[in-house]
């Protein structure tokens, strides 16, 4: 592994290579440079993305000179996702000199990875969001057991060049620790959850505007199977109590259909940050996911949850998150309406203003990053 002098300066390149960024990932990295900026340290973001992807405005994104959108030829695609990958390494190698240290996200099936690890100098840790196995397990091909032994030969390779492990969450984290089996050169892993641009100067609410009946929010881009909207639905439809259910984002035809006709559900499709904000002011409290059982997860770190707590929302959840036991605002129970509402009635004890100032420190991600930065200098001794 490659050491370094400690450095209490030590500058920082973290990078990802998408070919499909979502507007989550996104906003993660814009928020992420924005405080890093503001806390005056050496922390550089690049989120790397291929040519005519229609994503503007970031300072913080390149784009390739490769294209991969519109080619017929599937041997002209392969050529030119190589191209695509091969020019991001060749970008960080040219950045290798002005940093001290590279936190890539972990890209799957990558073999480019380990080609970079042989030549560059500097420390690497990978930053992974997922559990890697199980995610190829969602739309399982005819190659699937050929994806899993490439996957698990480019991870051992990797671990063993790369000098630690950063993860959104513990299960993640404690999944990678699995994963390296006999490998044990990895000594320095790293929680760094999710978090959000906090805006302190415009949390401005007024606090009177709750109904009578509680007023849930249940917010996707749009609604995958493991968010258990259908769960939800399917539960409510069975009881006659009273509610309000706000469903913002898309959502399938069938659920659609379940909750046609009954006043008690309310779709809004997608609404924007604005609009989300107006709607949050009549709301008691938000939905998070319910099945990601679906993808083998019992654990998420997602920016719906810091949204909902930003905006002064007690969460009920059917997943663990990065929150310790004792943090009243996130509960975790079944998707049962009966539940779902004591909890809303038990939280409206609590103004929205209380609720954000005690949810802060776990969502900010000014905080967050200073933490993590700080653990890095603190803790891995180069």
């Amino acid at each position: 592994m490659n050491e370094l002098k400690k450095n209490i300066n030590l500058r920082i390149l973290h990078s990802a290579i998408l070919t499909y960024p979502s507007i989550g990932i996104v906003n993660q990295m814009e928020w992420e440079a924005e405080a890093a900026f503001s806390l005056n340290i050496n922390w550089y973001t690049l989120l790397y993305c291929p040519r005519d992807l229609n994503i503007e405005g970031h300072e913080f994104i390149k784009k390739s000179r490769t294209n991969l959108f519109n080619i017929r030829s599937k041997w002209r695609y392969l050529f030119n996702w190589f191209k695509f990958k091969f020019e991001y390494y060749v970008e960080l190698k040219k950045n290798e000199k002005k940093i001290d240290l590279f936190i890539l996200r972990y890209s799957i099936l990558d073999p480019f990875q380990f080609l970079f690890l042989i030549f560059v100098k500097k420390p690497v840790f990978f930053l992974h969001h997922t559990l890697e196995i199980e995610e190829l397990k969602i739309g399982r091909s005819n190659i699937f057991n050929l994806k899993v032994l490439c996957e698990s030969i480019f991870f051992s390779f990797n671990t063993l060049l790369s000098n630690g492990i950063v993860a959104v969450t513990n299960e993640i984290l404690r999944y990678e620790k699995r994963r390296l089996l006999f490998l044990n050169n990895i000594k320095f892993y790293f929680l760094y959850p999710n978090g959000i641009k906090f805006d302190y100067n415009n949390q401005v609410f007024k606090y009177n505007q709750r109904k009578s009946v509680i007023n849930i929010m249940f917010i996707a881009g749009y609604f995958h199977t493991w968010h258990g909207l259908d769960l939800v639905v399917s539960n409510c439809k069975l009881s006659d109590l009273e509610f309000k259910l706000h469903i913002v984002g898309d959502i399938d035809k069938g659920i659609k259909d379940l909750i046609l006709n009954d006043p008690r559900f309310i779709y809004h499709g997608k609404l924007n940050k604005a609009e989300i904000k107006l709607l949050s002011l009549s709301c008691d409290l938000g939905l998070s996911s319910f099945a990601l059982f679906r993808k083998s997860m019992t654990e998420a770190c997602t920016l719906k949850t810091r949204e909902y707590l930003s905006l002064g929302l007690p969460v009920y959840s059917g997943h663990s998150d990065v929150f310790p036991d004792n943090f009243q605002f996130y509960k975790i129970g079944y998707p049962k309406i009966k539940d779902i509402l004591d909890y809303g009635n038990e939280m409206r004890k609590f103004s929205k203003f209380d609720i954000i100032e005690k949810s802060k420190s776990f969502i900010d991600k000014k905080i967050l990053l200073s933490k993590f930065y700080s653990d890095l200098v603190e803790n891995y001794r180069y």
